[in-house]
This record gives structure tokens, sequence and C-alpha cells, in this order.
């Protein structure tokens, strides 16, 4: 009767720890998953920060331009050249 407790003990104990290592793994797996969702992420963000970086790279160099400063002067602070001719569309 004892050596028979001692096994359904046993048999308890190695189904628990089973059941444990099973709960483990896949919630292990969920958080793999989403780390790979936010890193998949996280790699979009650093694509989209470097083409961002880049183009405010080349406008740093370019700044320096006599175009880029006539560019600005007529968008910015509404500045025209002496033989420009300016219309403005009304119909709208």
């Amino acid at each position: 009767m004892k050596r028979r407790r001692v096994s359904l003990l046993l048999r308890i104990a190695v189904l628990v720890i089973a059941v444990w290592g099973a709960v483990t793994i896949v919630k292990l797996r969920l958080d793999i998953r989403d780390a790979e969702e936010r890193q998949a992420a996280v790699r979009l963000e650093i694509d989209r920060q470097k083409r961002e970086n880049s183009i405010v790279q080349e406008l740093l160099d370019s700044a320096a331009s006599e175009d880029t400063i006539a560019d600005a002067a007529r968008d910015e602070l509404g500045y025209v050249s002496s033989n420009e001719i300016i219309f403005y569309d009304v119909s709208n």
C-alpha cells in the first residue's frame, strides 16, 4: 500500500512538472513573438529615421548654395527677383 501511494505521488509530481513546463514553453513562445514584432517595428522606425536624416543632411549640405537661399527667400519670405512676375490664382 505504501509503495503504491509513493508511486501515485510520483506520477502526480511528474504530471505537475510536465504541465508547468508546457505552460512555460507556450508563454515563452508568445513572449518571443511579441519581442519579434516589437523588433520589426523598431527596425522600420530606424529605417524611416535614417531616410529622414539623409534628407536633412542633403538640405544642410546644400543650404549654402545661392539657389537654395533664393528659394527659401521666395517661399518663406515672399521675396521676388527684379525681373520676376508673380501671378496669383484668385479663382478659388
